[in-house]
């Protein structure tokens, strides 16, 4: 099903009527119904543990979703790039240039030039206009739509209003002591947790409190962390380390007014609170570090929206529902002639938060 995503239009109709009714139904199902007949609760904790990589809990995720995950996991594994995530975009960008293309930063689209229905080119925020004959937008559906001017695609538009965004997510950023060989002397290997906390719920590991509702009255019940500085030989001398928990918008939703590095006292207020929690919680889990961490910082998805301009701060677009798989809308059509739209679509098994925070 998600394949028919990735392909031209008739292909996709004709996958659909191919396999008709019988696609229909494996995308229907979710993770959770898959799992129901598994009797021992650990067992379906353990196989729905990674939720996160797509943003779903096992009762919204669906099971042909997880297995696309699972499957790329028992393939390949995780990979990290030696020196930091910028050098993906470093090779990104030599290759563009090899190409004899040219790239821009700092430069906002601020709206797609469509004339005569076909796209023309984009309008930057500051006034200048580039034209091309093929325009490609890699900023995700819902930056598309804000993008388009008023009254074009407007059939497309609605369909994609109809789906909700992904979670948000909340990343604290950590610096240790030591080297990465003291570390691992302490038992660590670079490895990548998924840990459900019973003690922050009350209750047994449960994958479905994936998303931490209420960041300010209790800890997270679900928590991601990466000890990625371990995997780097080139951060060898200063280990660093991830965790991440998915949250909702709505609690930070009150300030997405403010602007960065001017917000207000009881925003500032909330997050120093979040990041005592979500370190004092790191050092319960992992108690041998806890005296060895020398630099933390919190980002929020008020972060994540001022730097990669993610509706929501939405972690993965367009929340992967089984009602979005089905959506032809969401295929690989363009909105219009000469556009087609790519980028925060998908989710990216594997792939590493870019570190910001504010």
């Amino acid at each position: 099903m998600m394949a028919l995503h990735g392909v031209p239009r008739p292909a996709a109709t004709l996958m659909r009527w191919v396999l008709g009714r019988r696609l229909q139904r494996r995308a229907d199902v979710t993770l959770a119904e898959a799992l129901a007949h598994v009797r021992d609760p650990q067992l379906r904790a353990i196989l729905a543990a990674r939720g996160g990589d797509y943003g779903l809990p096992p009762s919204h995720a669906p099971l042909v979703l997880h297995a696309l995950v699972m499957g790329s996991y028992a393939e390949g594994g995780a990979g990290y790039p030696i020196g930091g995530p910028a050098r993906l975009a470093e090779s990104l960008a030599a290759g563009v240039w090899n190409a004899g293309g040219e790239l821009r930063t700092g430069a906002r689209v601020a709206q797609l030039l469509v004339e005569d229905g076909r796209a023309v080119g984009v309008r930057l925020a500051d006034g200048r206009e580039e034209r091309a004959p093929h325009i490609v937008s890699a900023m995700g559906a819902l930056n598309t739509i804000a993008a388009l001017p008023d009254g074009v695609a407007a059939d497309w538009r609605a369909s994609i209003r109809r789906h909700e965004p992904s979670c948000a997510y909340m990343m604290l950023y950590l610096g240790f002591s030591g080297t990465a060989d003291e570390l691992r002397a302490l038992g660590f290997d670079g490895a990548n947790h998924w840990i459900y906390d019973g003690h922050a719920t009350g209750a047994a590991p449960d994958p479905e409190a994936l998303i931490w509702r209420n960041p300010t009255d209790e800890d997270a019940g679900a928590l991601y962390v990466s000890f990625s500085g371990l995997n780097d030989p080139e951060h060898a001398q200063a280990p660093t380390a991830e965790v991440l928990a998915l949250c909702d918008w709505e609690v930070f939703a009150a300030w997405q007014d403010s602007r960065l590095g001017h917000r207000p006292e009881d925003y500032e207020a909330t997050k120093g609170w979040i990041e005592d929690q979500l370190l004092t919680q790191f050092k319960r889990l992992f108690p041998t570090l806890a005296q060895r961490v020398a630099y933390h910082e919190l980002s929020t998805p008020l972060s994540q929206a001022a730097y990669a301009l993610a509706p929501e701060g939405a972690m993965y677009g367009l929340a992967t529902t089984p009602e979005r798989l089905l959506d032809p809308r969401c295929m690989c059509a363009p909105p219009c002639p000469a556009c087609c739209w790519r980028g925060r679509t998908w989710p990216r098994s594997a792939s590493k938060a870019p570190p910001w925070a504010g």
